[in-house]
């Protein structure tokens, strides 16, 4: 925990030494907001036993930014940002019964598990702008504040259906996350921005020393979101 807090305070140090320092034109710093969908993914692979889906759920992120003007066309750009990955996989489990000497395969278990992973994030990016729209591309880092899941399932037990529903704060995951991030906006007007987010992780969340088996590794989130930023300067 120490490193990632030691990490922040410098992100935050840099961007307040850079804001009063130098011609404030050069530098922008403002908020942002955007609200999308995001998965948390493991690498499922169907078989005769099972079948997965894995779902996009509504997700969102909120934070500020910073961005120095290296010239009229490129930037460079750091924000902290607050970002809620949210994710629902569904599995059907089957089983075989011999029925007048025939096999016959039925739905023995059903399951929907729903994550709900808190980050905050620091990416870091460089970006380019051309006639008022900006693309950048970066790599975000980010630190798990909390990490839960919600499982509801069904179970066939002598012809009848069992419900059951489990919930964990203790979700088992790594507590880091890293990846690509890209960036499209458009700026409305000099204070107002709005863009295209997309993230994908690269990490696998499942931790090195968990013994798992081979189809859910790896596990990774993904999250696009669309949303407006505003510029303090």
């Amino acid at each position: 925990m120490k490193k990632p807090i030691k990490y922040i305070r410098t992100i935050a140090l840099v961007i307040i030494l850079f804001t009063n320092h130098g011609v404030l034109s050069q530098h922008d710093l403002g908020v942002k907001l955007g609200l999308g969908f995001s998965k948390t993914d493991p690498h499922f692979v169907d078989t005769e036993y099972a079948r997965f889906k894995v779902n996009y759920k509504p997700s969102g992120l909120f934070g500020v930014f910073y961005n120095y003007q290296l010239n009229d066309r490129f930037y460079l750009g750091a924000d902290m940002v607050f970002s809620q990955i949210e994710g629902r996989i569904d599995a059907q489990y089957f089983g075989f019964v011999s029925i007048d000497g025939e096999i016959n395969t039925i739905n023995s278990a059903n399951s929907s598990t729903a994550y709900h992973l808190s980050y905050l994030t620091l990416p870091v990016y460089v970006g380019v702008k051309v006639k008022g729209v900006n693309v950048a591309l970066g790599w975000q880092t980010g630190l798990m504040l909390r990490g839960t899941y919600r499982n509801k399932s069904n179970h066939l037990i002598d012809d009848e259906w069992a419900e059951m529903t489990t919930f964990s704060n203790d979700i088992g995951f790594d507590q880091f996350d890293f990846g690509s991030t890209l960036e499209v906006g458009y700026n409305l007007t000099e204070k107002w921005n709005v863009h295209f987010n997309y993230y994908q992780g690269l990490n696998d969340l499942l931790p090195s020393g968990l013994i798992v088996i081979d189809e859910i590794k790896p596990w990774r989130n993904s999250q696009f979101s669309l949303g407006c930023s505003y510029n303090f300067f």
